[in-house]
C-alpha cells in the first residue's frame, strides 16, 4: 500500500531543494540573443580541470588538459609527424601574389627568410603534374589574357576589383565554406612544398605584422554587446554571454597562440642559429607578466586543438573512402593505413567538443560566424612577408574546413565535399596544433628546471613577427 504522507514529504522536499538551488542561480541569466544560459565565473576565479571552460565558457567538454597533452604526446602528434612526411599532404597549393582587399599593401618583406621556395614540376608528384599549377608560360599567360577578357565583358564594367571581391564573397555565403579559397585554376596558384617552407621565426613584425592580427581581432570577431573600452578584449570577451561570440574569440586566439608558439620555438638567434626563445615564450605566456591572461591564451589552444580534432574524428566517413593518391602505390597504401590507424585511435579518446551547442538552430548566427571567419581568410592576403602568408592561409584555411565539417550534416558525412587542398590544409593545421602543444610542454619544463633562462638577452630582439606587440600595459593585442 502506498505510503501517501511518506510521498508528499518527499516531493515537498524536491520542490524546496529545486527552489533553493534556483534562488542561488543568481548569474544564470537568459540572454534572449543566442538562447544559452551565462554562467557567473566562480568566485575564486578559477575554472577547473575542464579546458573548455573559461570562467564563463558554456561549451561542455569532458577533457582535462592534462588527458589531451598524454594522448597528443603519445598518439596524436607522433602519427602526424609520420604523415607529414608524406608526399600528399606535402603540396599546398596556393595564390600568393593576391592583393590585400581591405587596404593599399605597400610592405612586403624583403628579408631572405620571408621567401617562400616553389616547387618545379620535375618536383611534384605524379597525380599533380597534369593539374593547372603544372602549365606551361604560354599557357599561364593565356589564362591571364582571358581573365583579362572576363574583366573587361559589359557584366563587370560597372564594378570596381574591390566590389568584384564583395560579390564574390555574397555568392560564397551561399556555400558550405567558413573560409575564401584560392582559385585553383588561376595561373597564379602554384604548388608549395610545405616541408622545405617550415613556419618559424622570419624577422617580419612592427607596425606591418601588427596589423593583420589588429585587423582579425578589431575589425572581424563578434564584438562583446557592451562597452569595453576599460578592458582588453580578452577580459571583455570573458563578460560575453552569447557562446558564439566566446567560441569564435576562442577560436581565433587559440589559432593565434599556436602561431606564437611556433615562432618562439623556432626563433632565429645571433650568428644564424635556430631555436627556442625563452625570454619570448615567458613575455607571452605566463601569467605574472600577462595580467593573468596567458593561461587563457593556452586554454584557448587547447580549445581550437579539440575542435580540430573534433572535425577530423566527425569527417571519419569522408576520410576513409578518400583515395590519397599520388602516382606512387607504395606511398598511397601507407598513407591510407596512417589514417587509418589515426581515426582508429581517435574514436577511442574522450574528446567531448559539442558543437550542437552552438548555434541551436540559429541560421543567422551561424552565417554571421561564416562571414567574420571569411573576413579573417581575406585577411591573410595582406600578410607582408610570403612565408607567414603562406602558413596563414593554410591553417585559416584548414579552420575553415574544420568549421564547414563541424556544421555538416552528420547524416551524409560520407560524401561530403571536401577538396584535396581542403583536406591538405586540415591536417597540416592539426599538425600545427599538436607540434605546439608538445612545444609548451617543453617550455614549461625547462623554464621550471631553470627559471633564469626568462630573463632577458642583451643580444636578442625582443620581437615575434606575425602578431601585434602593443604596451604590456595595454595588454589589448598584444596576443
Amino acid at each position: 500500500m502506498v505510503n501517501v504522507r511518506g510521498v508528499t514529504r518527499m516531493v515537498f522536499a524536491f520542490l524546496l531543494l529545486l527552489s533553493i538551488a534556483t534562488a542561488s542561480r543568481d548569474g544564470h541569466q537568459h540572454s534572449a540573443e543566442c538562447g544559452h544560459y551565462h554562467v557567473p565565473a566562480p568566485e575564486d576565479g578559477k575554472t577547473g580541470d575542464c579546458i573548455c571552460s573559461s570562467n564563463i565558457d558554456v561549451i561542455p567538454c569532458e577533457c582535462d588538459e592534462h588527458s589531451l597533452e598524454t594522448f597528443n604526446k603519445q598518439t596524436v602528434n607522433p602519427l602526424l609527424q609520420q604523415m607529414m612526411g608524406r608526399v600528399f599532404f606535402r603540396y599546398f597549393k596556393v595564390n600568393l601574389e593576391r592583393e590585400c582587399p581591405f587596404w593599399v599593401d605597400h610592405d612586403r618583406c624583403s628579408i631572405r627568410d620571408c621567401a617562400v621556395e616553389t616547387c618545379t614540376r620535375e618536383e611534384l608528384p605524379v597525380s599533380l603534374r597534369s593539374l593547372p599549377s603544372a602549365k606551361t608560360p604560354s599557357q599561364g599567360q593565356m589564362d591571364k589574357a582571358c581573365a583579362m577578357e572576363k574583366e573587361l565583358s559589359s557584366v563587370d564594367t560597372s564594378l570596381t576589383n574591390e566590389q568584384k571581391v564583395d560579390v564574390s564573397n555574397w555568392e560564397g555565403l551561399n556555400d558550405d565554406n567558413f573560409c575564401v579559397m584560392d582559385d585553383e585554376d588561376s595561373s597564379d596558384c602554384t604548388y608549395i612544398d610545405l616541408s622545405k617552407n617550415p613556419e618559424r621565426y622570419t624577422g617580419y613584425s612592427g607596425p606591418p605584422a601588427n596589423r593583420i592580427w589588429r585587423a582579425i581581432y578589431e575589425e572581424n570577431c563578434f564584438k562583446p554587446s557592451e562597452e569595453f573600452s576599460a578592458y582588453s578584449l580578452a577580459r571583455a570577451m570573458q563578460l560575453e554571454t552569447c557562446v558564439e561570440k566566446k567560441a569564435f574569440y576562442r577560436l581565433i586566439s587559440g589559432l593565434h597562440s599556436s602561431i606564437s608558439m611556433h615562432l618562439c620555438a623556432e626563433y632565429l638567434h645571433p650568428f644564424g642559429r635556430w631555436g627556442p626563445n625563452y625570454e619570448e615564450f615567458f613575455r607571452r605566456f605566463d601569467d605574472s607578466v600577462t595580467d593573468n591572461e596567458g593561461s587563457s591564451r593556452v586554454r584557448n589552444l587547447y580549445f581550437t586543438y579539440s575542435m580540430v580534432l573534433r572535425a577530423v574524428l566527425k569527417a571519419s566517413p569522408r576520410l576513409y573512402a578518400e583515395q590519397f593518391y599520388t602516382g606512387d602505390p607504395v606511398d598511397d597504401e601507407l598513407i591510407r593505413k596512417d589514417i587509418r590507424q589515426f581515426l582508429h585511435s581517435l574514436s577511442h579518446f574522450r574528446l567531448r567538443f559539442d558543437e550542437h551547442k552552438l548555434f541551436c538552430g540559429d541560421h543567422i548566427h551561424k552565417e554571421q560566424f561564416r562571414h567574420h571567419f571569411r573576413n579573417i581568410s581575406r585577411i591573410m592576403d595582406c600578410v607582408g612577408c610570403e612565408k607567414c602568408r603562406l602558413w596563414g592561409k593554410v591553417q585559416t584555411q584548414g579552420i575553415g574546413t574544420a568549421l564547414k565539417i563541424l556544421f555538416s550534416d552528420t547524416a551524409h558525412m560520407e560524401n561530403l565535399n571536401l577538396k584535396r587542398s581542403e583536406i591538405v590544409s586540415l591536417w597540416n593545421t592539426l599538425g600545427r596544433l599538436s607540434s605546439s602543444l608538445i612545444h609548451l610542454e617543453m617550455f614549461k619544463k625547462a623554464l621550471e628546471a631553470k627559471p633564469e633562462l626568462a630573463q632577458p638577452s642583451p643580444n636578442e630582439p625582443n620581437v615575434i613577427p606575425f602578431a601585434p606587440s602593443a604596451p604590456v600595459s595595454s595588454n589589448r593585442f598584444e596576443l
